[in-house]
């Protein structure tokens, strides 16, 4: 091989092995802004909303896209609204589904530590869904429960493996397609 074709095949195996490294922490960049997206708009809700009553909650809750209830001091459902589609992705399932596959509101860290007078957010993940959730005292007992979610094309937990199978296999072609463009040294030929 002569030397700038040598120099190209390997600045091409180069990229052949990072694209997809480079793949992976551009869908990591863009899951961690959707999910601060999310935190900003649980944020938002509260103060958005002028009486914790389900006349008052209702058109917050569908217009931002979240799920509010007050939930008394044993964490149970006063009131909650109706059902919202998560944020985004492909299916637009509703966000119902994926926070009923989560543990009881009741039994949940954040709403346990809102009855005992601290603002906690959640997360959870549920298949490729991040559920995200915000749980705030209310001065006359029990909370006030904003929970949303947004479904992400990558999946956090087998991302890496991912990640890390496929540059396994890629490294293993290239290693087999560059042992056979190898030039072969003749009986003459200088080593």
């Amino acid at each position: 091989m002569q030397p700038r074709r040598r120099l190209t095949f390997r600045l091409a195996m180069v990229g052949v092995v990072l694209a997809p490294a480079v793949t992976a922490a551009i869908g990591l960049a863009l899951e961690r802004s959707e999910a601060r997206a999310q935190r900003e708009k649980l944020e938002r809700v509260p103060l958005m909303v002028v009486a914790w009553d389900p006349k008052s909650c209702e058109p917050v809750a569908a217009r931002e896209g979240v799920i509010i209830a007050h939930l008394n001091m044993q964490g149970e459902a006063i009131f909650r609204t109706g059902p919202v589609r998560l944020a985004r992705g492909p299916r637009r399932a509703l966000l119902d589904t994926a926070d009923g596959e989560l543990p009881p509101w009741s039994q949940r860290e954040e709403v346990r530590a809102a009855l005992g007078g601290n603002r906690t957010f959640g997360q959870y993940w549920v298949g490729s869904v991040l559920v995200q959730t915000l749980a705030q005292p209310r001065p006359e007992g029990g909370a006030v429960y904003v929970v949303t979610g947004a479904e992400m094309e990558l999946r956090r937990p087998h991302l890496g493996l991912q990640v890390a199978a496929g540059e396994i296999f890629l490294i293993l072609v290239l290693l087999v397609v560059g042992v056979r463009l190898r030039p072969r040294a003749g009986p003459g030929a200088k080593p």
